[in-house]
C-alpha cells in the first residue's frame, strides 16, 4: 500500500528542508573571509574591517574568533532546520502508521528513522559544543559579538 499523497508531501518537505539546511550551513560558517584582530586598553576585538585608532594585529586565519562565532551560528541554524525536517518526517510516518493495516513494520521504520535523526542532531550539537569550547579556551573570561565586532575578555 502506498502512502497517502499528503503524507508523501510532508515527508518530501521535511527532506527538502534538511537538504537546504545542509547546503546553506557551510556558506554561513565561512562568511568572514577578512578578519582583523585589534587591541585597545587590554581588550581584544576581532572584526571584518581594519582597526580604527587601535593597534592593528595580523589578519586572522580560519580559527579567528569571528569565524568561530559564525560556525556556532551556522550550527544553530542547522539544528533548527534538522529539527523541523525531523518533525515533518515523523509526522508523515505517524500518519502512515495510523493508516496501515499492520502498524508493526511502520513502527519499526519510525524507530530506525528516529535513531538516524538522533545521530544527526547529536553530531551537529557536538560540532557546536566543540566550537563553543574553543571560544571558551581562547577567552576564559568570556566573549561577545555585537554589531559585527567580536570581543574577548582574557
Amino acid at each position: 500500500m502506498t502512502p497517502a499523497l499528503p503524507a508523501r508531501r510532508a515527508l518530501h518537505r521535511g527532506l527538502v528542508a534538511a537538504v537546504v539546511a545542509f547546503a546553506l550551513a557551510p556558506s554561513a560558517a565561512f562568511a568572514a573571509d577578512g578578519v582583523y584582530k585589534c587591541s585597545s586598553g587590554g581588550r581584544v576585538a576581532y572584526q571584518d574591517h581594519p582597526c580604527d585608532g587601535a593597534r592593528e594585529g595580523a589578519r586572522g586565519d580560519a580559527q579567528d574568533l569571528s569565524v568561530l562565532f559564525a560556525r556556532v551560528r551556522a550550527s544553530e541554524q542547522e539544528l533548527t532546520a534538522l529539527e523541523q525536517a525531523r518533525s515533518g518526517q515523523m509526522q508523515a510516518l505517524e500518519k502512515k502508521r495510523r493508516r496501515a493495516a499492520d502498524p508493526a513494520p511502520v513502527a519499526a521504520e519510525i524507530a530506525t528513522v528516529e535513531r538516524e535523526w538522533s545521530q544527526r542532531l547529536a553530531a551537529t550539537r557536538a560540532r557546536r559544543d566543540a566550537t563553543l569550547a574553543t571560544i571558551r579556551a581562547r577567552c576564559p573570561r568570556g566573549a561577545s559579538e555585537t554589531d559585527g565586532r567580536t570581543t574577548c575578555a582574557r
